[in-house]
């Protein structure tokens, strides 16, 4: 599914089947996202809130970049080592897989299929993100 830039503050996403949705720069503050299954989406740009709840959702293989705000960063925390990251600077306690470089669109592409390719069971990512 292609979410990119939705504007979705607030909607009831429960039980949504989102694995390997584009959601580019979604705003998702205050969703309920309880049971939402993301393995393998783009969460490039994507912002959740404090009020955002995330209970039981599967984000197996999910990826963020450079442009996910801080707190959306902080927010997804016990998800970390389920999801691929990667920026210059990380924050303190960031899993071992999550690269600390400014990395072009196509080198992260790469790295997180490569990662994506190791979990059990891999999580494939979408055809359409291409390096």
């Amino acid at each position: 599914a292609n979410l990119s830039r939705a504007q979705m503050q607030g909607a009831v996403l429960s039980r949504a089947q989102m694995q390997g949705a584009d959601l580019f720069s979604a705003q998702m503050q205050g969703a309920v996202l309880s049971w939402a299954k993301m393995q393998g989406a783009d969460l490039r740009g994507a912002q959740i809130s404090e009020d955002t709840t995330l209970n039981a959702a599967a984000l197996n293989g999910a990826a963020a970049f450079k442009v996910v705000d801080d707190n959306t960063i902080t927010r997804l925390q016990e998800f970390w080592p389920d999801i691929f990251y990667a920026a210059a600077s990380l924050p303190d306690g960031h899993p071992p897989h999550w690269i600390a470089e400014d990395l072009s669109y196509g080198d992260f592409i790469d790295r997180w299929r490569d990662w994506a390719a190791t979990l059990d069971p891999p999580v494939t990512i979408a055809p359409y993100y291409q390096p």
